[in-house]
């Protein structure tokens, strides 16, 4: 029998206008007092692993992030308060955990892996990356993306929290949290920086009443994500405990959760990328060109030109890119890892293959544009049928996706004449 997942809370009654006001003030209030303590942190630039020891107290440190909380003895840090401002009354210092770094890809790219729209996305991304957290939910969306700012959404959220790793049940209650979860790109006025942000602020409202067996806790993390022009983008995170109800002993491991659960965000770009190459899959886009087509006319490897004759007779599937059709051989396989959420909510894992033209242009697709895609635009998958030697001709027409080695797809270009495909040239933005 199928265990069902906990299920997230009924809305009891309508949000009023000025309690969605009210709620992208508190967002916005956040989101300001993240830039100001990313702005003083700012004025005396260290390395992110190099924080003053007198005020910061390392916690973990993982290649290019380190997580802190601040020192016992440091001076007491306002907490923020409900309404995303800094309270007039001090919290223990140890509420704070501060995480600093930076990963090497583009904000877009990180940022089409830190959205979540609707609740079968956050399934996947906890299934994916935050394996602390539970089942989930978007409860009732706020703001949704715009043709300037695809990854702007804010929506009530609600997720179930799993407690620390080591923690008995019995010592920790099994929690919710039911926030605020925002994100968006923007440009700073002062500084010209273009940066992406994501903000976390629980609340608590009488439309959306507790699970039954649960315990609501409270959350305030607040992350600024600013791109550089090596490539690269830093990481500025930081997460207020609301609840000093852990005791002196599991404090400390609460912390350690906390700064786990903020790592995560390391894996945010390989989560990015398997989001791409399953959108890819969806929808039939892939780097084919006229030699893959010669190879499988040849039963040749399309990366090597090995002989697979003997091999294709035999699981031919497991022997071709799941993209582009291509005949490869076992070294020549990449071999990927995806997840698809079936109707309770629930992860399953299946690898796909794929070869390294395809890989390499999965890497390059621009992950704005099929963020655009995705939200404004959307559009079901295409019924293709796979690569066959009648698409010489086609082929031969060498229509270029502004990549070199990569030609449109067979199916793009077979479609390209019906009034639904002139809709679709927009993919050819995708490698811009």
């Amino acid at each position: 029998m199928v265990a069902v997942p906990v299920q997230p809370p009924r809305q009891a009654a309508p949000l009023s206008a000025e309690d969605q006001l009210k709620f992208q003030e508190m967002t916005m209030q956040l989101l300001d007092r993240t830039l100001r303590d990313m702005d003083e942190h700012d004025a005396d630039p260290r390395s992110h692993d190099k924080q003053d020891p007198r005020v910061w107290k390392r916690i973990h440190h993982k290649e290019h992030f380190t997580t802190y909380t601040r020192c016992d003895d440091a001076p007491e840090a306002a907490y923020v308060a409900a309404d995303g401002g800094r309270s007039t009354t001090s919290r223990p210092s140890k509420d704070v955990v501060l995480g600093m770094g930076f990963v090497q890809c583009p904000l877009s790219e990180l940022m089409y892996g830190v959205f979540m729209g609707n609740s079968q996305a956050m399934a996947l991304k906890s299934a994916v990356v935050d394996k602390n957290i539970g089942n989930g939910a978007v409860l009732k969306e706020l703001l949704g993306p715009t043709e300037e700012d695809p990854f702007r959404f804010l929506a009530l959220k609600w997720i179930e929290v799993r407690p620390p790793r080591g923690v008995s049940g019995k010592l920790v209650a099994p929690r919710e949290v039911m926030f605020l979860g925002g994100t968006g790109t923007m440009r700073r006025r002062g500084t010209g920086d273009f940066i992406g942000y994501e903000v976390h602020h629980s609340i608590d409202h009488p439309a959306f009443p507790p699970v039954d067996g649960l315990r609501r806790t409270r959350i305030v993390i607040g992350s600024i994500y600013r791109e550089r022009p090596n490539g690269t983008v830093d990481l500025f995170i930081k997460s207020y405990s609301m609840e000093a109800d852990m005791g002196s002993i599991l404090g400390p491991l609460a912390m350690a959760h906390a700064a786990k659960c903020i790592e995560q965000v390391w894996t945010v770009p390989d989560f990015a990328y398997a989001k791409k190459l399953w959108w890819c899959i969806d929808h039939r886009v892939h780097s084919n060109n006229a030699k893959a087509l010669q190879a499988k006319l040849a039963k040749r490897c399309a990366s090597c030109d090995k002989s697979v004759t003997t091999i294709w007779k035999s699981r031919a599937a497991y022997r071709i890119c799941n993209l582009c059709k291509a005949p490869l051989c076992s070294n020549c396989r990449v071999k990927k890892d995806l997840y698809e959420i079936d109707p309770y909510f629930r992860a399953r894992k299946f690898p796909v293959r794929i070869c390294p033209p395809c890989r390499e242009f999965v890497k390059l697709l621009d992950a704005k544009e099929i963020q655009r895609q995705e939200m404004l635009r959307p559009q079901s998958a295409e019924a293709v049928n796979p690569l066959t030697p009648s698409t010489l001709d086609v082929l031969a027409h060498n229509f270029s996706l502004d990549n070199s080695f990569c030609t449109a797809s067979m199916e793009s270009l077979c479609m390209m004449d019906s009034p639904r495909a002139r809709s679709d040239s927009v993919k050819t933005d995708l490698l811009h």
